[in-house]
């Protein structure tokens, strides 16, 4: 990923309209970045921007918040985690179910598994190794998603 940032000089900005009014007056900036934008933006940032726009809330109300979204979107980050590492392979439309059961869509999917590389060695181990249980001397899932049991 990059981003370039163009500064034109007073001298070469005179022949364009300079009718703004920026603290650096005669400069033109452009930024250029090479990322295109998603179509939906995820519903954590709708949700966040929504909170931060309650001209109600104080700050201390406006944290707890931020808290409470972050922990309820980590909590669905571990159960994709769970779902895709521990219980096997998948196919998308599994996953889409998956994701419309946590109240998230398609455009939330990159975000949760951004986080998902967040995810400490410790937990992706625990949650590994507690996927599956010891009966005698083989291992079983402890329970089958297609069926529920």
């Amino acid at each position: 990923m990059y981003a370039v940032l163009d500064i034109i000089p007073p001298e070469e900005t005179e022949l364009l309209d300079s009718g703004n009014n920026y603290d650096f007056p005669g400069y033109l900036f452009t930024l250029v970045d090479g990322t295109a934008l998603p179509n939906l933006c995820p519903v954590l940032l709708t949700k966040m921007e929504q909170a931060m726009a309650q001209c109600k809330f104080t700050n201390e109300v406006l944290d707890c918040a931020l808290a409470t979204m972050k922990e309820q979107w980590m909590n669905k980050v571990k159960v994709l985690f769970k779902f895709s590492r521990a219980s096997g392979n998948h196919s998308p439309e599994e996953t889409q179910k998956l994701l419309r059961v946590l109240t998230t869509g398609p455009q939330d999917e990159p975000l949760l598994r951004f986080w998902m590389t967040g995810l400490s060695i410790r937990y992706k181990n625990h949650a590994l190794e507690s996927s599956f249980t010891q009966s005698g001397d083989s291992y079983y899932e402890v329970c089958d998603l297609n069926t529920g049991q």
